[in-house]
């Protein structure tokens, strides 16, 4: 599987077992669906290389239209409230809409 994503065994092993990452999305029932699938996919090389990215990039800017990655922006730079904020899912909106 590693392989397939372009990356080294030892750092693929570090992102399963959490020691790489910024946030737990598996928590959130949607986006854990969705990486699951998305790991079967590269799992069974169905996507690999740049396939796999674009799904990667999509699953990204689902995270941030749904708002569950405000919290992590808020921690980072405290100048946005995120209950107010409607950026991301007025920029990336209309790719699931």
């Amino acid at each position: 599987m590693s392989t397939c994503l372009g990356i080294s065994p030892a750092l693929l092993t570090r992102y399963i077992k959490g020691e790489r990452g910024l946030h737990d999305f598996m928590r959130i029932k949607d986006v854990d669906e969705r990486l699951d699938k998305l790991a079967e996919e590269v799992a069974s090389r169905r996507k690999c290389g740049p396939d796999a990215y674009t799904e990667l990039l999509n699953l990204t800017f689902y995270v941030l239209y749904k708002k569950y990655a405000c919290g992590i922006h808020y921690v980072a730079t405290r100048d946005v409230n995120p209950a107010k904020c409607n950026a991301c899912p007025a920029l990336f909106g209309k790719l699931f809409e």
